[in-house]
């Protein structure tokens, strides 16, 4: 029995712009929003979501049904991303990190102190974690943010698990020791 994605990609592929168009509107919320937890900047997500799916949608044919659809489009756009660092040369730094929308839900009946020190070492961690080296970056985000599979990662960014693995384990210590680096002695209490 074919899952909706196989159908989907199968009407396309024979023609109809509307299956192409509803497995976009599937996909398009999820990518959009990698997409800019990576790069924090409306107007670059913008374009590489539109390079992403131009991709998709000229590549579709190679697709093998043997991997799940999404690992093979979020390859696609790991892909996309790569080639927009290589042009920008750029990667987020400290003000771009600045208007990166921060959820944070407060308790109420929590001491308003500690509703604040939470709130910043919240900031503080989300802050060190975009400013990551992309290769790091991109694991952790893929990892904990989207909760793929170490061999997913391994497939969506061409690396060995492996590797895969020694690059989650750096970037949580790089956080780990950013942390503790930016953040004063007296501010580790029990919150």
């Amino acid at each position: 029995m074919l899952n909706i994605e196989e159908s989907l990609i199968r009407n396309t592929l024979s023609g109809d712009m509307g299956s192409f168009e509803k497995l976009v509107n599937l996909y398009k919320d999820k990518i959009y929003c990698f997409i800019f937890k990576m790069t924090s900047s409306k107007e670059d997500v913008e374009d590489i979501v539109q390079e992403t799916f131009i991709k998709v949608f000229n590549n579709l044919y190679k697709y093998n049904n043997k991997w799940k659809f999404s690992t093979w489009i979020y390859r696609i756009a790991v892909n996309a991303l790569k080639n927009h660092y290589k042009k920008k040369k750029r990667i987020c730094s400290k003000e771009l990190c600045k208007d990166i929308p921060r959820e944070f839900d407060f308790d109420i009946l929590s001491n308003p102190e500690d509703n604040y020190l939470r709130k910043e070492f919240y900031n503080e961690i989300v802050t060190i974690i975009y400013q990551l080296d992309y290769k790091y970056k991109i694991v952790f985000f893929l990892r904990y943010i989207k909760d793929f599979t170490i061999g997913e990662i391994s497939n969506i960014v061409g690396v060995s698990s492996g590797t895969v693995r020694t690059r989650i384990h750096r970037a949580r210590k790089k956080i780990c020791d950013e942390f503790k680096k930016n953040c004063k002695e007296d501010m580790f209490y029990d919150v």
